[in-house]
């Protein structure tokens, strides 16, 4: 799992220091490659399958046509934290860094 923490953080990361915006085969890259991190290492895989019956390929088939039409970093982002959210657990998340700050 913590393989799959680095890698999120490392690409999203990257995303955050770019000043332009991602290609179409950029972003279908990174959701690939997070989608290669779960089937390797992500745990509780065949539970959410066979138990909670989260159906991954149409999960992810529904996600990559969103991920391919999405037209800013920002929104690609926030598909890409949909995604994730669809698995239900508390230990996998998405963090994007952002120069957005809030004060009271």
């Amino acid at each position: 799992m913590r393989s799959v923490w680095t890698g999120i953080f490392i690409g999203l990361f990257s995303l955050g220091a770019q000043a332009q915006s991602m290609t179409t085969e950029q972003k279908l890259s990174d959701f690939n490659q997070l989608n290669y991190m779960i089937d390797s290492s992500y745990g509780p895989y065949q539970y959410k399958q066979t138990v909670q019956g989260l159906n991954l390929t149409e999960v992810r088939k529904k996600y990559a046509e969103s991920i391919g039409a999405s037209t800013s970093n920002h929104e690609f982002i926030g598909l890409m934290v949909k995604y994730v959210t669809e698995f239900h657990d508390g230990h996998f998340s998405i963090s994007a860094p952002t120069n957005y700050a809030k004060s009271i």
